[in-house]
């Protein structure tokens, strides 16, 4: 409680300083601050009581591959006229840079394709071959 008491704090002063200055802008930013302060309070609370460790360095991995996947995108389409089509187009080359990403800094354990199975066996979709992909890079 104490956590997300600091949590909503942070988050209201934030909101007080930033949004007058960058409007919906500073108010994401000030919940996305608030969170983070949140979730790292709570990682360290559960490793001092736990001694478990709560982050693992394929984390940092992920977040790595998505933050480059989306300057990419960022600087891409700053080049551009956007559109509707173009969009859609950025969102699919996202994904596209980030599953590549995913693969090459070996992100992918036995685990995501367990869930990959189970995903399949509920919605009747099969995507082996991206399964067969992963495989390789495991």
């Amino acid at each position: 409680m104490l956590n997300t008491s600091v949590g909503a704090f942070l988050d209201a002063i934030l909101n007080y300083l930033l949004i007058p200055r960058y409007g919906m802008e500073g108010a994401a930013i000030a919940t996305g601050i608030s969170v983070l302060t949140v979730s790292l309070l709570s990682f360290a609370e559960v490793f001092k009581i736990t001694h478990i460790q709560p982050v693992r360095i394929n984390y940092a991995k992920i977040f790595t591959a998505s933050l480059i996947s989306l300057s990419l995108i960022y600087l891409l389409t700053r080049q551009i006229k956007t559109s509707i089509y173009i969009l859609i187009a950025m969102f699919v080359l996202y994904i596209s840079i980030y599953f590549l990403l995913l693969l090459i800094m070996r992100t992918f354990e036995r685990e995501d394709v367990i869930v990959m199975k189970a995903i399949e066996a509920r919605t009747g979709i099969k995507s082996e071959w991206i399964r067969n992909v992963i495989g390789k890079f495991i």
